[in-house]
């Protein structure tokens, strides 16, 4: 991603807003999001079709994100419209089939209570065959205003060695937010279908 400058010198860039609406365009089971945020206007249209398209299956979506901005200034300018799109993703999975799941790493602290882990990580990937990580956050400056640098992966269907290494990183970091360890439970994140359900 890079900003159009006033001089004309550079011109605008949206190559991972776009390479992210296509991979959206293309799931066919699961869309798994580690993100500080989940605000982008282009992202939730994108999500919106794809899950309203009666001709595809139904998919699984899981949301790692922080649980509170980190700022008053973030609250006000990003965590009121990220509240409203994830809402309105949830009703558009209870009537259209699909499955999200939105969720915050914690432990706990000394005194028993909850500490919230706060998520800086920019992962996305898609059926276990589409993996970016990089500095974008999925909101609508990383989309098109800030300078940023993602690098993807892609496996085509035959590529069974990458897709298992793709595969192994979201159960990993799945594993990790979970506490699984028994192989039952990595078993159960290992599952494409009825991930949201055994999160929940």
């Amino acid at each position: 991603t890079q900003a159009k400058t006033d001089d004309g010198r550079q011109g605008s860039h949206q190559e991972i807003r776009q390479l992210f609406v296509s991979a959206i365009e293309s799931a066919e089971n699961l869309i798994y999001i580690e993100n500080q945020y989940f605000s982008s206007n282009a992202l939730f249209r994108a999500l919106s079709r794809r899950m309203t398209d009666s001709d595809r299956p139904p998919l699984e979506i899981v949301m790692i994100l922080a649980k509170d901005a980190n700022a008053f200034f973030e609250k006000i300018s990003i965590g009121l419209m990220q509240a409203k799109l994830i809402a309105r993703l949830e009703e558009l999975a209870s009537e259209t089939g699909h499955k999200v799941g939105v969720y915050y790493p914690a432990c706990l602290g000394t005194d028993g209570q909850e500490v919230p882990t706060y998520i800086h990580s920019k992962l996305f990937l898609v059926d276990d065959r589409f993996l970016s990580v990089g500095s974008a956050n999925m909101n609508n400056r990383s989309m098109g205003l800030d300078t940023e640098v993602n690098v993807a992966w892609e496996a085509a269907p035959e590529e069974h060695a990458m897709i298992e290494s793709i595969r192994r990183v979201r159960v990993d970091l799945l594993a990790e937010h979970t506490g699984a360890t028994d192989s039952a439970s990595l078993g159960e994140l290992t599952a494409r279908k009825g991930l949201v359900d055994y999160l929940e």
